[in-house]
Formats: C-alpha cells, sequence, structure tokens
C-alpha cells in the first residue's frame, strides 16, 4: 500500500486538493452533508486553507480532522456567524451556498491557533454504532464457524468502546427480522440489499470477553473527550447524534474495557489472554486506513502467527475508495489464512447487502 494510495498522509497541497474534492464528490454525498460539501470544494481551491488542514497529526484524513475541530469549537459555545448553518446547532439551520464557505473561512482564520492546536492534538475517533448493524451478522457467522462458542474479541481501534457493546443495542434489518435487547435505548436499523439471506442471528449470539485496544482511548468520564466525539458527527446527521448520546449513557451503565497502547504492541498478549474456551473474534471498523503499510503487516502476522496456536477470525469493514464500504473475514487457522467477501454497506451502516460468500 503506497503513500499515493494513502493520499491522506501527504502533505502536499495538491493531493490535498484532491482530498477535500473527492471528500466532497463522494464521501459527503453518501452521508448526505451538503455544508461539508460545500466546504470541501472551496478548501479544495484555496491554497491557505489546505495549508491550514496541511497542519495534522500524520496519517490524519484531513476534511475530518479541519471539520470536527471547527464544530468542536462551535459546540464549547464559540460564537460566530458560521453556527447558522450547522443543523446540530440551530433550529432554523441557513442553507448551504458560497455564503457558508465564506463564513467557515473566517471563522478559521480568527480562531487559527486554536484550530492548529486541536489538530496537532485530536485524531478522529469511531463513534458510528450504527456501523454494528453490519458486524453483529459478521459475529454470527463467526460465532457458527467457531461452533456456537461465545465470541472473545479485540476490536482494534475501538475509542470509547462503544461497539464492544454491541450486544447491549436492539437492531431492525427489516421484514419483522430483529435482534438484541429490545429495551435498549441504542435503536439501529439498516436497509437490506440483495437476495441472500443473512446468517442466522441466534439468540444465544454473545461476547463472553472483549477489549478494546486504542492509541487515544476516549473516557467517557472527560468531558472534553465526548465534546470531541460529537464534533466528529457531520453537522446534519442529528439521529447518529443522538445514537451517539443513547450509547454514551449504556456505556456509563456497563463500562466497556478498553486499553491505551499500539495495537500491534497489546495484541499478542491479548489473544494469548483470551478464553480458551471461546471463540476469538478480532474485529475493525474504518481505522485501519490510518495504518502505515508496515504497521498492517505486522498487525496480519501476528494474527496469522498466533493461529498456529488456535484460529483467529479477524472481521474488517473499511472503505473502498467507491462508494461503498467492504464487510470481509480473514479465516487464520494452523498458520494459514483464507479471505472471504462477507457484504457490500454503507461505510456508516445505513444499507448492508450480504453476499454469496458471507453464508454459513
Amino acid at each position: 500500500m503506497t503513500t499515493e494510495r494513502r493520499p491522506h498522509f501527504s502533505t502536499d497541497l495538491d493531493v490535498l486538493s484532491q482530498v477535500f474534492r473527492r471528500f466532497g464528490e463522494v464521501e459527503c454525498k453518501q452521508i448526505r452533508s451538503p455544508l461539508y460539501e460545500r466546504f470541501s470544494f472551496g478548501v479544495a481551491n484555496d491554497e491557505e486553507m489546505l495549508q491550514l488542514a496541511a497542519d495534522r497529526i500524520q496519517g490524519q484524513p484531513p476534511p475530518n480532522v479541519l471539520y470536527g475541530a471547527a464544530q468542536y469549537l462551535l459546540l464549547r459555545g464559540v460564537e460566530h456567524h458560521l453556527r447558522s448553518y450547522y443543523p446540530a446547532l440551530t433550529d432554523s439551520a441557513l442553507a448551504p451556498t458560497d455564503e457558508a464557505y465564506h463564513a467557515f473561512r473566517d471563522f478559521c482564520f480568527e480562531h487559527e491557533a486554536e484550530l492548529r492546536e486541536l489538530m496537532a492534538t485530536k485524531t478522529v475517533q469511531t463513534n458510528v454504532v450504527r456501523r454494528s448493524t453490519c458486524l453483529v451478522p459478521a459475529y454470527a457467522l463467526v460465532a457458527e464457524l467457531g461452533g456456537g462458542r461465545p465470541l472473545a474479541q479485540v476490536e482494534v481501534g475501538s475509542s470509547a468502546g462503544l461497539n464492544l457493546l454491541w450486544e447491549r443495542y436492539h437492531y431492525d434489518y427489516g421484514s419483522e427480522l430483529v435482534w438484541g435487547d429490545a429495551a435498549s435505548p441504542v435503536r439501529l436499523s439498516t436497509e437490506r440489499r440483495g437476495s441472500v439471506p443473512l446468517p442466522d442471528l441466534a439468540e444465544s449470539l454473545r461476547a463472553s470477553w472483549s477489549v478494546g485496544i486504542d492509541l487515544h482511548p476516549v473516557s467517557l468520564a472527560d468531558e472534553d473527550a465526548v465534546l470531541w466525539l460529537r464534533s466528529l458527527v457531520w453537522p446534519e446527521n442529528l439521529e447518529l447524534q443522538h445514537q451517539l448520546s443513547a450509547a454514551i449513557d449504556v456505556a456509563k451503565e456497563c463500562p466497556p474495557s478498553v486499553i491505551e497502547g499500539d495495537a500491534n504492541a497489546k495484541l499478542p498478549a491479548l489473544l494469548e489472554g483470551a478464553p480458551k474456551d471461546a471463540t476469538l473474534c478480532v474485529f475493525a471498523s474504518h481505522v485501519l486506513y490510518q495504518f502505515s503499510r508496515d504497521a498492517l503487516v505486522t498487525l496480519y502476522k501476528a494474527m496469522q502467527a498466533y493461529s498456529e496456536s488456535r484460529p483467529v477470525y479477524f472481521i474488517s469493514m473499511e472503505g473502498t475508495g467507491n462508494a461503498h464500504s467492504e464487510l470481509k473475514l480473514t479465516i487464520y487457522e494452523n498458520g494459514d489464512r483464507r479471505t472471504v467477501d462477507l457484504a457490500n454497506c454503507h461505510p456508516h451502516g445505513y444499507w448492508l447487502e450480504w453476499l454469496d460468500g458471507g453464508e454459513g
């Protein structure tokens, strides 16, 4: 995986211009954010704004970090005309015209020092619990392949660990197919596409042990850290804000186990320490793009090496550079590996198309 294929690692202004243009053309349409679409096309043609966006932690996606930092300041109470364009901040948001970009640009340079400090210290954090609608059928398949035993799970890049609490959420897959905790305040749904049925979502599906790893785990007791999580939710996505708030409430009642550190340093010991009477399942959702090529290879090799002792099932949900994400299962066993394409899906879990290769 070369730097050319991973442009979010670049600080070259021409490359960043392409990143913002693609963000506006593809990702903003996927997530339905006319405001960020307008910002993205504006930044793509603005050298001074590109220079600002280049000043971030290496490997972090520049649009997400820049827009998150701006929204963080607004959520913290900074007053500026820009607020009037954010549906999350006003009940009567203005339409995102060219004037919205001018307001955004003015805001960024008025608060340039604060933005640069945030971008130099903050990282994009996983906070989309709706992705669990795609991950749960994958867990069901892994449990079936493991003989129906409970799962022992390790999440790579878990942020606050909200997706580790998947058993405590309620899922609606349409056609009267529901699963999970019927009383949960976290209500998640997805549109089923295609004709291939999902794996059987057994009532007994569960994880008997789970832990997350993150370089910068989010403590839900830290109000500032929680504010940063909220800042990363796109401003038109009010439903996701509600789901995030509900998931945080669940996590405060039942805190997930998340440890701080590099996944490659921590993973071998976690694999060894997982209960031996459970099916070992490692998963990651929209985080591997932040790994360097060498770090990814090390991660994969750790699972492959450990599979000499017991099978390791690795589920990944990652973007493709196209209009959807891919859900894959890599099975490591006896030192060998094979990968199965499970599904195509929306990056935020709004739709799911299960594939023939993902049948149990």
